[in-house]
């Protein structure tokens, strides 16, 4: 995800990033939530420190033997209005915090405007790229764009002696703790997680390796290619800024396919990054 100050001060190169990526994202609309966000904080700090320059006067007066009935009358309208302001400040943050999940990671410098997962597409199923990584749900769209096409698919490149990992992901299913009826739910999880229910209600490859098996082999060219390589992968980690690490995958990526160093060199940096996320 991005920062939202960046995405603030930077809106010419988001606009930039967004069209690079072949996204429509309504920037204009982000901004301009967060414009009257800036706004009403600013309000709402000249409020709290009339508040404070007045709870110091109110105090005087009362030690003076003063009557501050009049100034506390008047802190009871400026409380009112703070309370106000804050509550449509958390509606206005709410707001933008969905919104700039809309909003895709920048580009990296390397990569050729352009070239968007839809131009892979369209490149590979023509014949004119010789390889193209992507999951296995791919095979839908080659079988549509290219019916007759002859490809192979391999499992993703590892060292001599080392293994063969991926990453993985899906849908999370959860219980929230505030349910008044977990019991209920975890009986649901645990029906949609058997095989024949699973493969039954999973568009794609099912989390049951049983029902995977079965969906892979009625379904997908390779099939055992494709098990092999997904019991071999890891889960995704479940953190916010996922996106972030993905971005950091795929530029490394990319930098061993250009060859821009060493492939050591390459993915020892971007575990590096990856780590310092994941603190």
């Amino acid at each position: 995800m991005l920062d939202p100050k960046f995405v603030r001060t930077n809106p010419d190169r988001v606009r930039a990033g967004v069209a690079a990526k072949g996204e429509k994202v309504d920037l204009d609309a982000y901004l301009a939530l967060d414009k009257e966000r800036l706004a009403l904080l600013l309000e709402v700090d000249a409020l709290k420190a009339e508040r404070n320059r007045v709870s110091e006067e109110i105090a005087a007066l009362v030690k003076s033997g003063g009557k501050p009935d009049e100034k506390i009358e008047a802190m009871r309208a400026v409380a009112k209005r703070i309370k106000d302001y804050d509550e449509k400040l958390k509606d206005l943050e709410e707001k933008l915090e969905k919104l700039i999940l809309w909003i895709p990671n920048l580009p990296h410098s390397s990569v050729p405007v352009g070239r968007s997962e839809e131009d892979a597409f369209k490149l590979f199923t023509a014949g004119q790229v010789a390889m193209f990584m992507y999951g296995e749900w791919g095979q839908d769209s080659i079988a549509a764009r290219a019916p007759n096409m002859n490809y192979g698919i391999g499992l993703l490149p590892r060292p001599a002696s080392g293994k063969s990992i991926g990453t993985f992901g899906g849908w999370e299913m959860a219980i929230s703790k505030k349910s008044k009826n977990k019991d209920i739910a975890f009986k649901f999880l645990e029906y949609a997680a058997e095989a024949s229910v699973n493969k039954a209600i999973a568009s794609l490859t099912p989390a049951n390796k049983e029902a995977a098996l079965a969906f892979l082999k009625e379904k997908r060219k390779f099939p055992d290619v494709i098990y092999e390589q997904l019991t071999g992968a890891l889960y995704r980690p479940l953190v916010p800024n996922y996106p972030e690490i993905a971005e950091i995958q795929r530029a490394a990526t990319q930098a061993i396919l250009l060859g821009q160093g060493s492939t050591k060199d390459i993915l020892d940096d971007a575990a590096a990054k990856i780590n310092a996320k994941l603190k």
